[in-house]
């Protein structure tokens, strides 16, 4: 793509992939600037993370890139689903599992993905819609787990990386127990029972296990699927059988796991139930829906 005197609006979350940022920023301008655009760049803060600063600033700019983890690209991408006019996004993976890079074939290699933005392509992309009007780009859910990435401290990330979500699923082993869920599909199917976990997802990985590669998933069909794990009677027959499914990153074979493609999935529970976004903190509800909104957002692919 030419874009040569273009206006980048680079937004940078400086504590992501264990601070490294730091040291690789000289070589991002370099290449971007190489690329023909004038950057503008600007930090996030506690205060004013990606969204805000996105909604502020962005419509200013021809691309907006940020640099971050799943997290710092969500925020970024809400932010332009509200903007004027459509502005594409490119993204720089610093975070500690890139979930939602991996699905889109971003590289993780910073320099490479860098590189990439240059000479990519805006590609349409799908989001997803709560009841409550918030967004997010990849995985909605309940149940076992879904905490981990809020609830692991930064610095354990920032030390340990991938590790550090180990090391904190230890210790919230624990806790487990089934979630009661009755999940209503657009087509009319309907789940319903005790569940390990349940989701409504647009992404090949979750909380780094890829394992839904292999499902047909596509990140703009204009769809999400539904993806649940029922809560086992024999958890030594349970853990075995999804180590097997991560070992070979494929859902296939696995009787505990149920995919159901849609545009709309209704969440209920008789007791408020924490939810999750993207790996955020996302309240609880006794009732919500999640829905898809095809073509959303246009993320640069080198495709």
């Amino acid at each position: 793509m030419d874009f040569l005197g273009k206006e980048l609006l680079l937004i940078v979350n400086p504590v992501a992939g264990k601070q490294k940022v730091r040291g690789l920023e000289n070589e991002f301008h370099k290449i971007l600037k190489d690329g023909g655009f004038n950057i503008t760049r600007v930090e996030t803060q506690k205060e004013k993370n990606a969204q805000a600063i996105t909604e502020e600033m962005g419509e200013s700019f021809d691309l907006i890139v940020c640099i971050g983890g799943d997290g710092t690209l969500k925020e970024t991408l809400c932010g332009t689903m509200n903007l004027n006019r459509e502005i594409p996004v490119g993204y720089i993976p610093l975070g500690t599992t890139n979930d939602f890079a991996n699905s889109l074939g971003i590289s993780t290699d910073p320099i490479t993905a860098c590189r990439d933005i240059v000479r990519g392509v805006a590609t349409p992309i799908d989001m997803g819609r709560l009841s409550t009007g918030e967004s997010f780009i990849y995985v909605a859910a309940f149940g076992n787990f879904v905490d981990m990435s809020y609830s692991t401290p930064q610095a354990w990330k920032n030390k340990l990386g991938l590790a550090a979500y180990y090391l904190n699923a230890g210790k919230s082993a624990l806790k487990m127990h089934p979630f009661e869920a009755r999940i209503t599909c657009d087509d009319g199917t309907v789940y319903e029972g005790k569940y390990f976990y349940g989701g409504a997802s647009n992404s090949k990985s979750i909380a780094g296990i890829h394992a839904l590669g292999k499902c047909g998933v596509d990140l703009s069909d204009g769809a999400h699927e539904m993806v649940l794990i029922d809560w086992p009677k024999n958890f030594p027959a349970f853990l075995a059988t999804m180590l097997k499914t991560i070992a070979k990153k494929d859902v296939k074979g696995n009787k505990y796991i149920h995919i159901h493609p849609g545009k709309k999935f209704t969440f209920q529970f008789e007791n408020p139930t924490p939810f999750t976004l993207d790996g955020e903190f996302g309240g609880e509800h006794t009732e919500i829906t999640a829905e898809n909104v095809k073509h959303a957002v246009s993320i640069i692919l080198n495709i």
